[in-house]
């Protein structure tokens, strides 16, 4: 009988002897499978079903490898035997400050390494494994969080940008991440044009999806520095439960520009502050299920949903909004705690920065009868222009018509020129229009 014919390029961390148990340390195993495959140019790490405990500094990914499990079977478990020195991901380039880089420039590396059908959870506090019945096992969210460690994180720079290959491009899908302080973080100026697909991003300390480097990063300290992380596209993300440490952090935050969104979800994630601080520039974001600071961006089809702060912050505009919806902010649940309170937040909460701006039939909704949720469909900044919302609607199952005057859309102060707002029974238009000049010849221009 001939023997199985093996690829060197395509390994199993089995034969690393990884345990596929948990009951061991299982980091050196997997690194070293993907740094053999590397050594001889890229291929595939397999992770099959089981559970692997996996220690800092945790796996560092490496130029066209790719790391993949067997979807739910795989389990990746972060347990804190071991100092968490510097921000990083259980799966990661580089660190959350410091990117990995290559320093041979003329070379096209690192690119196209990836994870993907695999499940990330933390541990911190090293509980047992090993038992099925325990308490880890009961998956009652009740453990807690892990600082400083990401699910995943892509920090890339390809060492020349006059090289012929433009973006690392990694690879990220199917993956579902637990209790991190961040769920998934990408940083680079070289991590663009990913196809980011089918993520769960469940409790995290802070952002459950970071897309750029926000302000006051150690390689971004003023607002007029590149966001990085550009250029990317995202379908089927949901992330719940994040903004845990009671901070300033919303669900899913896009610093970058040109970023893409369709199909996907930021929910349930939690608010302490006050009232006073989230109509705020800086604050707005608590607990919010979405921040655009990013410009030229796109979301299709996307939800905001019970959120413990504003359902949308629009911080910068440029960006296009179709089919979106604002749901149940400041929703009465556990959303809301220490000073917040239930009817407080708006569902779309429009800066006046946010020039440029296109809604296209956005909804706000509350739609449970016995909750309180949003104080506003629609709070918009004094001074905002060029904005334009059309097709746009506002419902509170909970009030009446009449109950809902002047809540359905706020203006904090006076708007600026080049506004279209069409929202319910509101036609509101502060608009120089323009029309159609004829050329000889018979051409129309504008």
């Amino acid at each position: 009988m001939a023997s199985e014919k093996t690829s060197p390029m395509a390994v199993n961390v089995l034969n690393y002897d990884a345990d596929p148990t948990g009951a061991k340390d299982s980091t050196a195993a997997i690194q070293k499978a993907i740094n053999d495959v590397a050594a001889r140019g890229g291929g595939s790490v397999e992770i099959p079903g089981g559970i692997y405990r996996v220690t800092y500094p945790f796996i560092e990914l490496k130029h066209r490898v790719e790391v993949f499990g067997h979807g739910q079977a795989t389990r990746i478990i972060a347990t804190g035997e071991k100092t968490v020195e510097f921000t990083t991901g259980v799966f990661h380039t580089g660190t959350y400050s410091v990117p990995m880089t290559n320093p041979n420039k003329g070379e096209n590396k690192p690119m196209r390494m990836g994870v993907r059908d695999l499940f990330i959870r933390t541990n911190p506090s090293n509980l047992s494994l090993s038992d099925p019945n325990g308490s880890f096992w009961k998956e009652l969210h009740t453990t807690p969080l892990m600082p400083k460690v990401v699910g995943v994180l892509f920090h890339t720079e390809m060492p020349d940008k006059s090289s012929n290959e433009p973006d690392a491009v990694p690879l990220l899908s199917n993956v579902e991440i637990w209790g991190t302080d961040i769920g998934v973080a990408i940083l680079g100026k070289d991590d663009q044009g990913m196809k980011v697909h089918n993520l769960r991003i469940r409790k995290a300390l802070r952002q459950g999806l970071l897309v750029g480097k926000p302000v006051g990063h150690p390689l971004r300290k003023s607002k007029d520095q590149n966001a990085d992380g550009a250029d990317n596209k995202f379908s089927m993300i949901d992330v719940s439960g994040t903004n845990q440490s009671g901070g300033v952090y919303a669900g899913i935050e896009v610093y970058a520009s040109q970023t893409k969104f369709e199909l996907s979800s930021s929910w349930y994630n939690h608010r302490t502050l006050p009232k006073s601080t989230i109509y705020s520039p800086e604050n707005a974001h608590a607990g919010a299920g979405w921040l655009n600071r990013g410009e030229r961006n796109m979301y299709i089809g996307c939800t905001a949903q019970e959120n413990g702060g504003h359902g949308w912050v629009l911080r910068l505009g440029k960006s296009q909004f179709i089919g979106c919806l604002g749901e149940s902010s400041s929703f009465q649940g556990a959303s809301v705690g220490g000073q917040a309170q239930p009817m407080e937040a708006a569902n779309w909460y429009i800066m006046n920065g946010a020039t440029g701006l296109r809604l296209v039939a956005p909804r706000s909704h509350n739609p449970k009868d016995d909750r309180n949720a949003s104080l506003y469909g629609f709070y918009i900044e004094g001074g905002t222009k060029d904005l334009q919302i059309i097709g746009g609607s506002v419902i509170d199952e909970r009030m009446s018509e009449s109950n809902l005057k002047n809540r359905r859309v706020c203006a904090a102060g006076p708007l600026g020129n080049q506004v279209i707002l069409q929202i319910d029974a509101l036609q509101y238009q502060k608009f120089t229009t323009e029309t159609l000049k004829e050329l000889p010849g018979g051409t129309w221009v504008y």
